[in-house]
């Protein structure tokens, strides 16, 4: 009785008397159906006489059909189309050819990525270089100039033709800046802490530079102690350094903003490694990271009005702020003032282990100063300044590229020069 494909009838198997078991059945003239093959060996001769097909199931229900003993020059085999659909051809082919790659291949896709990179470094070269025109009548107001990165900076923008405000938080400091400059530098006292000092100097600023506004703000004020584990620290040590660092540079920008928007200048904060990654206590790492997103809402916000707003981010230099003898001090002087049982826990050798670690980092601090402050003045005197100014080799090296490991890896690195605590847990 003829069947119609994907039906099931019992058909009793040569060589297998008794027996019988489920199959889908090929009609006549359309080759065997889906989910069968043909049985090699033995029965496959008997098959071909009675015109019967195996009842094994094939694993691929999608395969070619075969061509049956019954059909008109059928063989039994498979016919031309079941290579072609073994290579791909046709709906039911289930082994696709991969495509080779050629060795030459791979160099041809390395020289094209080669190229574009090398195209990509040239525009960018290209277009740092462009400088911004009328350089000699645009104002400049940079904090933090009594000493490192302000003083060198005010000197070396001075020179460049600029006009440079300088604002220092002694008269010490600003005196020896005058004399190490020309007339062309003002100088004008500020203390960053100090909201009344702070709208005296704008009203200052705003006197001089009228109505063309002012082009650059460098907020360069800041300091690293107190600093200290954590623990060993107060809410006040911790607010100490964050009133200069990201208190006071955030209310000095607000109230030069309006002058600075209306010279379409630019903001250049400096932040710190130490803002990217964390692996000491006390606010100035605290600071950093505060500095890293105030500029970045701050150049999301200004980007409409034509201001660009641009972070450094230095690594170890040699400076005040990273002096080994003042950092000594101040820790043995939070030390001293600690509990019994606090003391016990760390131990000594923690304290002198953590002194050793500050007297190795003023080993590794660079004296060239000059790698922090040619960022600051690409970034006030190009056409198309960074949003980040990584200065140092380690910071390009080290710090950067730590930034961006797992924490679980950082925590591992950074744990490895720790000092040990005396009670551990």
């Amino acid at each position: 009785m003829p069947t119609v494909p994907g039906e099931f009838s019992q058909i009793r198997l040569p060589g297998a008397a008794g027996s019988t078991l489920p199959t889908q059945t090929a009609v006549e003239g359309h080759g065997r159906a889906p989910g069968t093959r043909i049985r090699r060996g033995r029965g496959r001769d008997l098959r071909r006489k009675e015109g019967k097909v195996s009842t094994r199931r094939c694993r691929n229900p999608a395969s070619p059909p075969a061509c049956p003993a019954s059909a008109p020059g059928g063989t039994g085999r498979a016919g031309p189309g079941r290579r072609a659909l073994y290579k791909g051809g046709g709906h039911g082919g289930h082994r696709r050819a991969s495509p080779r790659w050629c060795p030459r291949m791979w160099l041809y896709l390395a020289a094209a990525a080669a190229a574009l990179a090398g195209l990509y470094l040239l525009r960018r070269w290209h277009r740092e270089r462009q400088t911004v025109p009328g350089l000699p009548e645009k104002y400049v107001l940079i904090t933090g100039c009594d000493s490192g990165f302000g003083n060198l900076l005010a000197r070396q923008l001075e020179a460049g033709g600029l006009r440079v405000l300088a604002a220092c938080l002694t008269d010490a400091g600003a005196a020896r800046l005058r004399a190490a400059a020309s007339p062309r530098l003002q100088t004008v006292l500020l203390d960053v802490t100090s909201s009344r000092s702070i709208a005296a100097a704008a009203a200052w600023v705003r006197e001089q530079v009228g109505d063309r506004g002012l082009w650059g703000l460098v907020n360069n004020a800041g300091i690293a102690v107190p600093t200290a584990p954590n623990e060993w620290l107060t809410k006040d040590d911790f607010v100490r350094v964050l009133d200069v660092n990201l208190v006071g540079l955030i209310e000095v920008t607000l109230s030069l903003l309006p002058l600075i928007r209306r010279a379409r200048g630019r903001v250049v904060n400096v932040a710190s490694v130490m803002g990217r990654v964390s692996f000491f206590g006390g606010g100035y790492c605290v600071s950093k990271f505060g500095v890293e997103a105030f500029s970045d809402s701050l150049r999301l916000e200004m980007r409409d009005f034509g201001v660009k707003v641009s972070v450094i981010e230095p690594g170890y230099f040699k400076t005040l702020i990273t002096s080994a003898e003042n950092v000594e001090k101040n820790v043995l002087a939070i030390w001293e003032k600690l509990p019994a049982e606090t003391k016990a826990s760390y131990g000594r050798n923690y304290l002198n282990g953590l002194l050793v670690s500050l007297r190795k980092m003023q080993e590794r601090c660079n004296p060239d100063l000059r790698l922090v402050t040619d960022c600051m003045e690409h970034a006030l005197t190009s056409r198309h300044p960074r949003a980040r100014y990584s200065a140092g080799w380690d910071a390009k090296l080290l710090f950067i590229p730590l930034s961006y490991l797992p924490s679980a890896l950082t925590d591992l690195l950074y744990s490895c020069s720790y000092p040990k605590p005396a009670q551990k847990a």
